[in-house]
């Protein structure tokens, strides 16, 4: 004796087919979008910090007696820095990031740069 399934019309159901998956649907994020201007750039006080974090570096070395460490240089320092945003919220209008930008550089920030945010041909 085998159980039977029957709908609510009393129809007999079939268990064992499978049924097909349904198609995703493409309503992610859009092709094309922006969203403003991000200012970014490298704080003041960054490039101090990381002298001073080579100092300490240099001198734990020659106290535990390892392999001397590379001298300081500006350029490989700077090509590794990490860059942090001006403002955590983006610009909407250009002109209010190029504003910001100047003004940040006149505060002290290094490697000042607007980025846009945006996704495919929108401007």
């Amino acid at each position: 004796m085998s159980l039977q399934f029957v709908n609510i019309n009393g129809e007999p159901v079939n268990t064992t087919a499978r049924t097909a998956t349904p198609a995703k649907s493409s309503k992610g994020a859009p092709g094309e979008y922006h969203k403003g201007w991000a200012v970014e750039g490298i704080p003041p006080g960054a490039r101090e910090d990381a002298i001073e974090g080579h100092k300490r570096l240099v001198a734990m070395a020659e106290n535990a007696g390892g392999k001397p460490i590379k001298p300081w240089s500006e350029e490989e320092w700077a090509l590794k820095a990490k860059t942090q945003r001006v403002r955590s919220k983006p610009y909407e209008i250009h002109q209010a990031a190029i504003d910001c930008a100047a003004l940040a550089e006149k505060a002290g920030w290094l490697r000042v740069r607007i980025k846009a945010l945006s996704k495919g041909g929108a401007a």
